[in-house]
């Protein structure tokens, strides 16, 4: 659930047409792994440097979410790229040896695919999501693929030393970006 409300957000889904919707649940094999450099609590609390690289993140997992030091934007990781969505709006590749205080990333293998067709809303997608879900006791990966019809993306403004925000704060009134009909993944 946790990392579910990461994932909203990063992108919160205003409406689209969802062509597929890929789950792994960690909950069934010793492959499905998760992994997660530091405590999200930690991060919500100001420790914004970490010593883990994009580099290592790579090493660890294929899809995911996180940021850089000093809150230096959002980090999205899709199909092995790593990306960062800085303040400024315009997302770029990071360098590898970018540091990084918090990431939760896996290797996507889906379970299944549900070609839903088209899905109104979010919460529409999240109902649509939890039906497949065998129990909300486990950790869920969720790639959303399709045409959205609207998408908004919000960012952090880079913190400097000595950090004094908490995350709450640093992000009450972070730029948001919309884009509408943008076909991507989630």
């Amino acid at each position: 659930n946790r990392i579910l409300t990461i994932a909203i957000a990063i992108f919160l889904l205003v409406s689209g047409n969802t062509k597929k919707l890929g789950v792994q649940s960690s909950g069934t094999e010793n492959t499905d792994r998760v992994y997660q450099y530091s405590l999200f609590t930690a991060l919500a609390n100001s420790v914004y440097d970490g010593t883990m690289t994009v580099a290592g993140v790579k090493t660890k997992g294929d899809m995911g979410l996180g940021t850089y030091n000093g809150l230096d934007g959002e980090m999205i990781v899709n199909n092995g790229k790593v990306y960062q969505f800085p303040a400024g709006g315009n997302v770029k590749i990071p360098a590898e040896n970018l540091l990084v205080p918090f990431t939760v990333v896996k290797f996507f293998q889906p379970d299944f695919v549900v070609e839903p067709g088209p899905v109104a809303d979010y919460p529409a997608l999240k109902t649509l999501a939890e039906k497949q879900f065998s129990s909300p006791n486990y950790i869920y990966a969720l790639k959303v693929s399709g045409t959205f019809t609207r998408i908004k993306c919000g960012s952090a403004e880079k913190q400097e030393l000595p950090y004094e925000k908490t995350l709450s704060e640093a992000i009450a009134n972070r730029p948001v970006f919309e884009w509408k009909n943008v076909e991507g993944t989630l």
